[in-house]
């Protein structure tokens, strides 16, 4: 049995665990497989390498296939918050138009961050139908109304509220942020 090949559709297994993924000449390869023995096939094969922290989480989160497109942004970090437990009842599971008629913009004070990691994909509605299933490092209960996504990079973060139908973009710094800043 090998212990690393590149299956047909491009990825590249390390002993039975996907550590990367091959786009035109270059592989891809999350470094915790960093390894001599991988270089060596990997140059053997005549590719460049890319190592990469996060490959594997998002081969394991829905990029399954290895191909990616070279167009596409790059991906962002996700944090996932959640209403803690000592927040007012009557602000859960409320839409975002009356959460602000009744109480104003949601405050961070409110929420506890329940995930942040990578999960594979930008797109708010793909998040949403992934967090509804078991994913590893997450312990919050599936993604619901009154939720807040944010996603981020080096350049900063966007938040957005998950409504009754899709996501608004919101501002949600902490309170003393938003003090400072007047």
């Amino acid at each position: 049995m090998q212990r690393i090949f590149i299956d047909n559709h491009d990825r590249i297994l390390c002993y039975g665990n996907p550590a990367g993924y091959i786009t035109e000449k270059e592989a891809v390869v999350d470094t915790m497989f960093q390894t001599q023995e991988l270089e060596s096939f990997l140059q053997k094969q005549a590719l460049s390498i890319r190592w990469e922290d996060g490959v594997y989480d998002r081969l394991l989160l829905g990029q399954r296939s290895g191909r990616f497109d070279p167009e596409a942004p790059p991906l962002k970090n996700c944090r996932v918050w959640q209403l803690s437990r000592e927040s007012p009842i009557n602000v859960r599971f409320v839409s975002y138009e009356t959460m602000v008629q009744r109480f104003g913009q949601p405050s961070r004070k409110s929420y506890e961050m329940v995930y942040d990691g990578q999960v594979g994909t930008n797109d708010l509605e793909e998040i949403y139908t992934l967090f509804r299933n078991p994913v590893p490092g997450y312990d919050g209960r599936p993604i619901g109304i009154s939720d807040v996504l944010e996603l981020y990079d080096e350049g900063g973060s966007e938040f957005y509220y998950c409504d009754r139908i899709g996501f608004q973009q919101i501002e949600f710094a902490p309170q003393q942020e938003m003090d400072m800043n007047l």
